[in-house]
């Protein structure tokens, strides 16, 4: 096969598609080379029928972001500009969660064991509970899941789910939709999602903030801590844009700072996949 294949997963409208049949098998790591193409459409992204596929979606977006870094005529499109920094800054707003927390905004990580959860949902609804095990069965190991809430004014809004791939994703119904300077969420509860103050510049997830403009100390919690180390290789997408950065000025091997578990609800540390999320407590 050739060495990578754009597939148009979005029906765009244009004519003259085809399919070209290929002679042998197709292996894992043929699938592995189905790439997607530049779009600028949040709501196309969210067509697929699983909720799963989302984990796919922020994976393939760190894949073009990383292609746009070291190629930038090779353009990823703002929708998946808007899922990377959402991502990130689900990173960032646990890392700055000493910060962030105050008497009228709270952030609580949720968990979701697959174990006993599953079981409860097949005594309740067979069908469901079989697909989500099937689903799962396709992830690997993963025990757990976990939720990034946050809590306000006696509402909740989902922020974020952990990811085998990329960490987190974040939800459709948080998604935007039109031009990068006037975004709307898709989902319209979200529109009363209150403005949460990056440490340094904008909202989150209201205001797109690549990597590189990001402050020193996530920077390098990032670069150093999260992905400069062995990593599980389902990470490989995140952790190869993180590594491109390798020329910042602003990131260094003496880079030092005070770090803290991130804890879930029932007081366990923050794992997923091997990467445990830490909280800077030197602010």
């Amino acid at each position: 096969m050739a060495d990578s294949i754009d597939l148009n997963i979005l029906v765009r409208g244009v004519q003259g598609q085809a399919w070209t049949a290929e002679k042998g098998v197709i292996t894992a790591g043929d699938l592995d080379k189905v790439v997607e193409q530049k779009t600028n459409n949040s709501g196309a992204l969210n067509a697929l029928p699983t909720p799963f596929a989302r984990f796919f979606i922020f994976n393939e977006a760190f894949r073009r972001m990383k292609e746009e870094k070291l190629n930038h005529k090779r353009e990823a499109g703002l929708a998946y500009e808007r899922l990377v920094s959402d991502c990130l800054d689900v990173y960032e707003l646990l890392f700055y969660s000493k910060i962030v927390k105050n008497d009228k905004i709270h952030i609580v990580i949720k968990e979701w064991n697959k174990k006993k959860e599953l079981s409860r949902l097949k005594e309740k609804t067979k069908i469901l509970g079989g697909s989500l095990e099937s689903y799962f069965s396709d992830l690997g190991e993963i025990d757990k899941l976990f939720f990034v809430v946050l809590e306000t004014n006696g509402k909740s809004y989902l922020l974020g789910t952990s990811s085998p791939y990329t960490g987190f994703i974040t939800p459709p119904d948080l998604d935007k939709v039109g031009p990068a300077n006037e975004p709307s969420f898709i989902g319209g509860r979200y529109k009363e999602l209150p403005n949460i103050h990056r440490k340094d510049k904008g909202y989150y997830f209201k205001t797109v903030l690549p990597f590189e403009k990001r402050t020193p100390e996530f920077k390098n919690y990032l670069y150093n801590t999260i992905f400069g180390k062995t990593v599980n290789d389902s990470f490989k997408q995140i952790r190869d844009y993180i590594r491109c950065f390798k020329d910042d000025p602003e990131i260094r091997d003496d880079f030092s700072s005070t770090l803290k578990p991130v804890l879930t609800e029932e007081k366990d540390a923050l794992n997923i996949s091997g990467i445990e999320l830490s909280f800077i407590d030197n602010l």
